[in-house]
């Protein structure tokens, strides 16, 4: 494991050289949007796809490659490999969620006003097919707290779902203060990690999360269609998968195609019904090692503190941030506006400087800045430096 010391004076260095070729072109400051792939996950790719043209002599060993990302994976969130299954988005994860939890008319689920659409559309589908109620908290600061949990849960409240960070504000929530609650109270706890996880390092035992779901390709640098989708091992034998195949039951094989038993798998691959992308999991995995080689710990130290420096220097520049919490509530995604976001963004384009240009509930723009650990201080410097060297016109 890489230790603190030496993480930005060896490691960022190798990186931008070894792994991300898009540095040689851009100032890609966008990991929350897509991360253009490493060389690591291309590599183990393309060798999955070459040993699958030869059919029967790899096979097992493409197999295995499963099994070794699965392992991989319940490392990198300090959950068991058989609380690990495969979906290919977030919007499953949660969908699977929503309608595996023993939930009756009249129960309510708690999520917030700052939700990316996937953590919030599957529950308002469960309200219009079973009557189970949506409370929708505002969240002036940013992002969900216990507190505001506290306040607005009932006897009827079953499900918290929250982002671990929301994905435009930046703000970064107290998933062990939630699942602290959540367990005390007898209240799933449900996380949508797409924004986090890869950055930010997440512990599902210590922050007492039930399930969690997070696509690859963002900060978790993988490719699309492929992700992970984590239970709680207790809570498995009470969630029944709205959607079942043969890979969902005990005993699966040739010999049994035509036995039809439906009797569950008692791991998370209860919820895993299909071939998923095989060769994303090959290049899932490969990066995934690779941060835990590297130390979760390093990865979120690096990045916070580039987006340190990117508040302070935003701050400092006169602009509105959007992202500007106290440190425990910081991230990998800081949001601001100029004084023409729109214009700042084509300016930044056409720059070569990659961010997104996002919209907030009463459809104001911000400009959208979301590093990873191999971006330098310098090219956070460089977003400042540009923008005040072209000011918005008018």
């Amino acid at each position: 494991m890489a230790q603190v010391s030496t993480f930005d004076a060896e490691v960022v260095p190798r990186a931008r050289a070894e792994w991300f070729p898009v540095t040689r072109e851009y100032v890609y400051l966008n990991h929350a949007a897509y991360t253009p792939l490493p060389t690591p996950a291309v590599e183990a790719m393309t060798d999955f796809l070459r040993k699958h043209q030869l059919g029967p002599k790899y096979e097992a060993e493409l197999l295995e490659v499963k099994e070794q990302t699965r392992r991989e994976l319940a490392r990198l969130i300090n959950a068991e490999p058989e609380e690990v299954t495969y979906i290919p988005t977030t919007s499953t994860g949660i969908s699977l969620a929503a309608w595996s939890l023993p939930l009756r008319r009249g129960d309510n689920v708690i999520i917030c006003d700052q939700e990316y659409p996937a953590n919030v559309y599957p529950w308002l589908m469960l309200q219009k097919k079973r009557g189970v109620r949506v409370k929708i908290l505002p969240a002036p600061g940013g992002g969900l707290t216990a507190e505001q949990v506290a306040a607005a849960a009932d006897r009827r409240t079953r499900v918290v779902s929250v982002s671990a960070v929301q994905f435009l504000s930046g703000f970064r929530t107290d998933l062990a203060a939630l699942g602290r609650f959540c367990r005390e109270n007898g209240i799933y706890f449900v996380v949508d990690a797409m924004q986090a996880l890869g950055a930010l390092k997440i512990d599902v035992k210590a922050e007492q999360v039930d399930i969690l779901a997070a696509a690859a390709p963002k900060f978790l640098m993988g490719p699309p269609g492929i992700g992970l989708f984590y239970v709680r091992k207790e809570l498995i034998p009470e969630l029944e998968p709205p959607v079942v195949g043969a890979n969902s039951v005990v005993g699966f094989s040739p010999e049994t195609f035509m036995v039809y038993d439906l009797t569950l798998l008692p791991t998370a691959d209860r919820f895993y019904t299909a071939q998923v992308n095989r060769p994303g999991i090959a290049g899932l995995g490969a990066v995934v090692r690779l941060f835990n080689e590297l130390g979760p710990e390093n990865i979120e130290r690096r990045v916070l503190r580039l987006t340190e420096i990117l508040v302070d220097e935003l701050k400092g520049a006169g602009y509105r941030v959007l992202s500007d919490f106290e440190p425990a509530h910081r991230s990998a995604i800081v949001s601001f506006a100029p004084p023409d976001p729109l214009e700042a963004y084509q300016k930044l384009t056409a720059a070569r400087v990659v961010v997104s240009l996002r919209y907030d509930r009463a459809r104001q723009p911000y400009i959208r800045v979301s590093p990873h650990f191999y971006n330098t201080e310098e090219e956070i410097r460089q977003v400042i430096g540009f923008l005040k060297a072209q000011p918005a016109m008018g």
